[in-house]
């Protein structure tokens, strides 16, 4: 069974949780780093280009260029991989500003209605398993 929580622990572990939200762990600034990943992508799918253009000439063993073809591929699919990765990252920028702007406020100086509209801004879900409060952010 579910342990009974007394609303205000609840609420003081939530803030808690708020105001120690790591925004060490999540990295805002990834843009350069997109237009990086950008870059190398493209230049990949040039190098796919040249090398489609060696198959067509036939001035090469297809053997030879299988391998290469290969590598290019597994490049491309990890850049995509990270570029998608950034883009999520991006997303979560919204909530780091979020949460920057709440870890300014004085919880305690607010009315209970306010609290909640804070709390209700940044956190999706609150799951209670016994001992345990995970916290599921926008």
């Amino acid at each position: 069974g579910n342990k009974i929580w007394r609303a205000d622990k609840l609420e003081e572990l939530i803030i808690d949780r708020v105001n120690n939200y790591s925004f060490a762990s999540r990295n805002v600034d990834k843009e350069d780093e997109l237009d990086s990943l950008n870059e190398k992508l493209k230049t990949e799918h040039a190098k796919k280009k040249r090398l489609f253009d060696l198959y067509i000439s036939g001035s090469y063993e297809v053997s030879e260029l299988d391998g290469m073809m290969a590598d290019i591929d597994a490049q491309i699919n990890y850049y995509e991989a990270q570029i998608e990765a950034n883009e999520e990252l991006k997303k979560n920028k919204k909530i780091q500003e979020n949460l920057a702007d709440l870890a300014t406020v004085d919880f305690d100086s607010l009315e209970f209605r306010e609290k909640q509209l804070y709390l209700k801004s940044l956190i999706n879900k609150i799951y209670i398993d016994g001992e345990q409060v995970t916290i599921e952010w926008l």
